[in-house]
């Protein structure tokens, strides 16, 4: 037994001693960084790995200790934390910086190797081919829609109101979501309405599924797929992908059926066109990814479609209630915002324009 023991221990240390003489440079990098003390093989991963709520505390902690720039170690993998708004800056605008490091590969699963996954060419591929309905002029075409998506919004807070306490995310994220469906999907209010298993409960799931991917990058146990597809999060995750591919489907024929009908010519003239244009809108982000011929598969198709989907109505949730919960939380930036509203509508109950 004593022979296996030092056995195993010997494997270890030469496999130590090996990764370091591989890995120097990177070792000598990480040394130049200020960060937390480390345990052969397992690094930080002891400190960093655990539920959202410690792993932020964690970082936090760090933080006030290290500065705006320090490294952990989790297991053989550097990583680097960056919190200076210019330094982020830099390394988005980076074009060495576009390869994203191997913990995004349980959200592939879900959104394939696209905008929220991919790295390198493909992804700047991915993102050329989208953003044209994304400029300023471009989103001014869907202001329509916006007012009414809010308008309605609005309309089911009041019927909520009168001194209780509510949660307004799922009334908003049900407004971003429609708004999302009408304006880059290209669906019309109706076939929105009618999208299968579009509902709260589906709109639950899916943010959940960021819980799940978060799990599986931090808890070392469901990184092991053998292990994970035996847990109820495997189970919800199929069920998941199959709603997310009854939607995209559906969303797809919607948009065959009108490039089909649309001219051929002014197809190319709308993909062709350079600069910032509220034409762009002319063609959804779903008839662009059909069009640009890029996608190998039906089912990386889907990842697309719920890649674009969830990266817009999800975030622009978040961020919505975060505003409004912070005006909760400030009575007196509440009472400013409400005066500037009034100050430029007056008792006037009109939909917001840009001017405004």
């Amino acid at each position: 037994m004593i022979w296996f023991i030092a056995l195993v221990l010997s494997a270890v240390s030469v496999y130590w001693m090996g990764w370091r003489i591989k890995n120097k440079k990177l070792l000598d990098i990480s040394d130049q960084l200020p960060g937390p003390p480390t345990i052969p093989i397992l690094g930080n991963a002891l400190q960093i790995v655990g539920p959202p709520e410690e792993l932020t505390n964690t970082v936090g902690r760090y933080l006030k200790e290290y500065g705006d720039l320090f490294r952990v170690w989790i297991g053989p993998d550097l990583n680097i934390f960056v919190n200076d708004p210019d330094d982020i800056k830099t390394l988005l605008k980076s074009q060495k910086t576009s390869i994203k490091g191997p913990q995004y590969k349980y959200i592939k699963d879900y959104c394939g190797s696209g905008l929220l996954s991919g790295s390198g060419p493909s992804w700047r591929i991915c993102r050329k081919t989208v953003l044209p309905n994304y400029g300023k002029k471009a989103l001014e075409a869907y202001d329509e829609v916006i007012n009414d998506e809010a308008n309605a919004t609005v309309k089911r807070f009041m019927t909520k109101a009168g001194g209780r306490t509510f949660d307004i995310y799922d009334d908003i994220v049900l407004g971003t979501t429609y708004t999302v469906c009408r304006t880059l999907m290209g669906l019309t209010k109706e076939q929105t309405m009618n999208l299968p298993n579009m509902n709260i409960k589906f709109l639950h799931e899916a943010h959940d599924m960021y819980l799940t991917v978060f799990m599986r990058m931090t808890l070392w146990y469901l990184q092991v797929d053998p292990f994970y597809w035996m847990t109820k999060y495997y189970q919800r995750q199929k069920d998941l992908i199959k709603k997310i591919t009854e939607i995209a489907n559906t969303n797809v024929k919607h948009r065959l059926q009108v490039l089909e009908s649309m001219d051929k010519n002014k197809i190319n003239e709308i993909l062709n066109a350079e600069g910032d244009s509220t034409h762009n809108t002319e063609l959804s982000v779903i008839d662009r990814l059909l069009l640009s011929n890029q996608l190998p598969s039906q089912e990386e198709l889907v990842k697309q479609w719920f890649t674009l989907f969830t990266a817009s109505q999800e975030a622009t949730a978040k961020i919505t209630s975060y505003a409004l919960l912070m005006m909760a939380y400030h009575p007196k930036c509440q009472e400013k915002v409400y005066a500037e509203i009034k100050e430029v509508f007056g008792d006037n109950v009109r939909d917001v324009t840009e001017d405004d």
